[in-house]
Order: structure tokens, then sequence, then C-alpha cells
């Protein structure tokens, strides 16, 4: 980002009593939040949702699909990528 220009902060995001969750970087210019993962684990899973149902933000996900050709204007948001349904609650530890 820093290579084009693109200004970003990292912030915390607060969810659920005494839980926090810093996203990868915070784009003002877009007013979105940047999630980079390479693999996304039922506890991210569920972390992500329990973040987007407290909170009126918007989180886009750079991942090994895009990884390469990173577009800020096209990055897919979370909500488009991923459903509840994806998360095995037998693997979740955080609730």
């Amino acid at each position: 980002m820093m290579d084009n220009n693109i200004r970003f902060e990292r912030n915390k995001v607060y969810y659920k009593i005494h839980r926090r969750y810093t996203p990868d970087f915070f784009l003002p210019e877009y007013n979105f939040y940047i999630e980079v993962k390479g693999y996304m684990k039922d506890n991210d899973l569920q972390k992500m949702f329990l973040v987007l149902e407290e909170n009126d933000i918007d989180i886009r996900i750079i991942n090994k699909d895009n990884i390469n050709d990173i577009n800020i204007d096209k990055l897919p948001k979370f909500i488009d990528l991923y459903s509840k349904k994806d998360i095995n609650y037998d693997y979740v530890t955080i609730l």
C-alpha cells in the first residue's frame, strides 16, 4: 500500500465484553478495513461475524486468491465470501 501511496491506519475494533479485534489495515480514504488471510480458520470466521454483528464496519479480504493482483476498489467483502454455514463449530473456542 505504501508503494501505491495508499494511506492506512491500524485501529482496534471492540466486540463482546473485553474482546478486541485488530484488522490489518484501515483505509480512511475508502472507509473500510482490510484483513489479509492465507487461510480462514473457524475461530477467525466466528470472530469476524461477531465483529460485524456488533459494529457497523466494512471488512475487505485479501487472500490467496487475490494476493497477486490487488485492486483496492475491487476487494471482496468478507460477507460476500463467507457465511455462518462455513463455520465448523466443533473447532470454535470463542463464543
